[in-house]
């Protein structure tokens, strides 16, 4: 910090103002950008704070200091042997490349930004990276973490079938609000015919309530499925959550609320008001796995919970050591529909996939 402080912890988020920092012993931590130096980063991940040399006409400057004023200084002593070599931001990189060798520890950095505009430049190089850049160089989706999978199978002879898997995911989060924008399409043929055409799209938008952990939610949701009762399905729900566990790579949400639906395929009866409950599992197992899990429950309201709906995803991501931003994909995606007809009477929908994914 720029009074001399210095915190250890994981970024929980940041955004052009503040950073939300975790620590094992004094929990959550809000610091203003403009507060702060930039960050020191071992395996991705801040474990301190370094130094800038460039003080402000406001703070008192040691009469050592500046009988050097403009040589650079290097941290030494147990506190930087303990940390080991430091991996810093490519901005932080570029300028000392400019001006001297880099060395294996931490070193200040003489800039003409101001420090609140070079530690703001870091903590986006951290949390975005490429990412914070919009698509073909414009600010569409900047700040995005964006991703697309596609998987492929089939086969020819003694059986012809075709099977495709497609999915964009969007996800967006600063100190205010979430956004998280999903959508997938599974195609299969056999022998030529049709035998799975399947669309979703789902968008979900937090608002994040100051000074607790509640936040509170709206999602909405699109359903084609040529061979399921319900045939269109439009979804809206809204209501609120809270994390009822979140520690250091796992986090545990539980959701209620209420909605309704509309199925093209139910003459007589399309709207259905609903309840919502809901739970959310985000597992990052290392730096190189991650699992995530999401369980649905839609009971119907007008016939007192006796029926109802759920949706189950389970998506287990690999990402690949030597090649940045690819990963293996595998997904479960299960539905289960009380109401159906006779045309179409089966319940339960389940489907598995494997596909690769590209971050852009």
């Amino acid at each position: 910090m720029k009074n001399g402080d210095r915190l250890t912890g994981s970024v929980k988020s940041i955004s052009k103002t503040e950073l939300v920092l975790r620590n094992p012993y004094l929990g959550e931590i809000k610091l203003k950008i403009k507060d702060i130096k930039r960050p020191t980063i071992i395996d991705g991940k801040i474990v301190g704070w370094g130094e800038i040399d460039s003080p402000s006409s406001e703070s008192p400057v040691d009469e050592s200091e500046s009988k050097t004023k403009g040589e650079e200084k290097t941290r030494t002593g147990s506190a930087a042997e303990s940390l080991g070599p430091v991996v810093k931001p490519r901005e932080f990189k570029e300028k000392e490349r400019a001006a001297t060798q880099p060395s294996e520890v931490d070193q200040e950095v003489v800039g003409d930004k101001s420090e609140e505009s070079d530690a703001a430049e870091a903590v986006d190089e951290i949390m975005f990276g490429s990412g914070r850049k919009g698509l073909l160089g414009t600010g569409l989706l900047a700040g995005w973490e964006r991703s697309f999978q596609a998987g492929f199978s089939g086969s020819e002879g003694n059986s012809d079938t075709l099977n495709i898997n497609l999915g964009l995911n969007l996800h967006f989060e600063d100190q205010w609000k979430v956004w998280d924008i999903s959508s997938a399409f599974f195609y299969a043929t056999a022998q030529g015919a049709i035998v799975k055409n399947q669309v979703y799209v789902q968008a979900i938008r937090n608002w994040k309530l100051p000074e607790t952990k509640w936040y509170v939610f709206a999602q909405g949701r699109y359903d084609m499925d040529q061979f399921q009762a319900f045939q269109n399905r439009f979804s809206i729900v809204a209501g609120g959550g809270y994390p009822v566990i979140s520690v250091e790579g796992f986090e545990l949400k539980g959701e209620v609320g209420a909605g309704g639906t509309y199925n093209t395929g139910f003459a007589d009866r399309p709207f259905v008001p609903e309840g919502y409950l809901g739970m959310k599992i985000d597992w990052e197992i290392d730096e190189n796995q991650s699992l995530m899990f999401r369980e649905q429950y839609f009971p119907d309201l007008s016939e007192a919970f006796r029926q109802g709906r759920t949706i189950t995803n389970l998506d287990w991501v690999i990402r690949m050591r030597n090649m940045e931003g690819i990963s293996l994909k595998f997904g479960l995606l299960y539905e289960y529909n009380a109401r159906v007809d006779s045309a179409r009477p089966n319940h339960n929908d389940l489907q598995f996939y494997g596909a690769l994914a590209w971050e852009f």
